[in-house]
């Protein structure tokens, strides 16, 4: 009897210390269950680049307000990858912090973004359409894929 009470406390201690190792590896692990991969490497490379853009030509309108759009065009569904000088509450999805950057979603593809995983708190330290910076004029560089047999095509730009 006494060897099936050891047994016993023993597999409860097993079964306890299995439960909580478990809890923290799955919470070391960082899964982005927001945004599928491969959009969000290439939202991620979108900004290096344009970080890259402003540090070699000291741009003074350059911006960590980012929008990523949904749209159809010709019988195919697009994403583009832009960088904006204020965002639009009204309108947008909701948005994700990468780092310093913001990226605002807008008519998400749902294969593609989570829309009910995003932010959607108020921002209120970053201009939005009714700014001075919304009037402003910016030319962004886009980057836009066509999202063709669930991937990412980019669309050759100049």
């Amino acid at each position: 009897m006494t060897f099936i009470m050891e047994n016993s406390s023993k597999m409860k201690k097993l079964l306890v210390l299995s439960s909580i190792l478990l809890v923290v590896l799955s919470c070391g692990e960082k899964k982005n269950d927001v945004v599928r991969k491969d959009l969000m490497k290439e939202i991620r490379k979108y900004i290096i680049f344009c970080e890259n853009r402003a540090d070699k030509s000291k741009i003074a309108s350059e911006t960590n307000i980012y929008y990523v759009k949904f749209y159809s065009k010709n019988n195919n569904d697009i994403v583009d990858i832009f960088q904006n000088m204020s965002y639009n509450k009204k309108y947008m999805d909701g948005y994700i912090n990468l780092k310093e950057n913001t990226v605002f979603f807008y008519n998400s593809d749902t294969n593609l973004v989570n829309v009910k995983k995003l932010n959607k708190k108020a921002l209120n330290d970053l201009p939005d359409e009714n700014s001075k910076e919304a009037e402003l004029g910016f030319n962004p560089i886009v980057w836009g894929y066509i999202i063709k047999n669930d991937s990412l095509v980019k669309i050759d730009s100049e």
